[in-house]
């Protein structure tokens, strides 16, 4: 994210990253001249090493950063969609990164996900993931989680962070990267805490879903919103999976 015309000359120079993902695409974003939005912030890219059959920039409906939707062929899987967002930051008018911003742009970006996601297709494996600008228990991870149904690679990294800053001596950390999947089993999670970014990789990676044991086994049961019955209908699947 973030992408400028220069992050992809760069990357696409002999032997660079994009030699391994042949199948890449970067819209890149000028903010109108005057707006406050900085001007390269809105750039964003998706790299594949797989076949991108299909793929649209969909634009902000507060008329911020867009998102960007691709449809990939994956070899033994099938389709996969990615929905790689960029939600709008918590900045005053003025850039500048304030609490009380961060707290009414919130409703912001309950709009975005709401309006991006109405471009995913139900029934496809799928993969949301991006700087939110907000937390695990924000509306809108409630609304992937609950609404869509999808599950948080971030849900076993309780105490870890995905973005961190100083600020007048104090540091500041946060889970404002997210990544959401369903349709799909995530075989291993991490976060990467290193490079000169404030923001910090996410890595998931996925395979088909085989089986029921699959399916359950990304489900924490503290994540789940149900009532007691089907709650310990799911703890009692879940343990006659486990020991098997």
């Amino acid at each position: 994210q973030e992408t400028t015309p220069d992050w992809e000359r760069d990357l696409n120079r002999p032997l660079g990253l994009l030699s391994d993902f042949p199948f890449s695409i970067f819209k890149h974003y000028q903010a109108p001249k005057g707006n406050f939005k900085p001007p390269n912030a809105g750039g964003i890219a998706i790299l594949s090493k797989f076949p991108i059959i299909e793929h649209k920039l969909i634009k902000s409906p507060i008329d911020f950063f867009p998102a960007l939707y691709s449809l990939i062929e994956v070899p033994g899987v099938g389709d996969v969609q990615l929905l790689n967002v960029h939600l709008r930051p918590p900045y005053s008018l003025s850039q500048v990164p304030i609490p009380n911003a961060y707290f009414s742009s919130k409703k912001d970006r309950m709009k975005e996900v709401e309006w991006f996601s109405v471009h995913l297709k139900p029934d496809t494996p799928t993969i949301v993931a991006g700087d939110f600008n907000d937390n695990e228990q924000s509306l809108c991870s409630k609304f992937f989680k609950n609404t869509m149904k999808m599950q948080s690679v971030l849900s076993k990294y309780s105490s870890s962070n995905t973005w961190s800053i100083n600020l007048a001596g104090f540091s500041l950390k946060m889970n404002l990267d997210h990544m959401f999947y369903k349709h799909l089993h995530c075989v291993n999670r991490k976060i990467i805490q290193e490079g000169a970014s404030d923001h910090f990789p996410i890595v998931g990676e996925f395979c088909k879903i085989t089986s029921l044991k699959d399916s359950i086994s990304d489900l924490p049961i503290e994540s789940l919103e149900t009532d007691d019955i089907e709650n310990n209908q799911y703890r009692n699947n879940k343990e006659l999976i486990e020991m098997e």
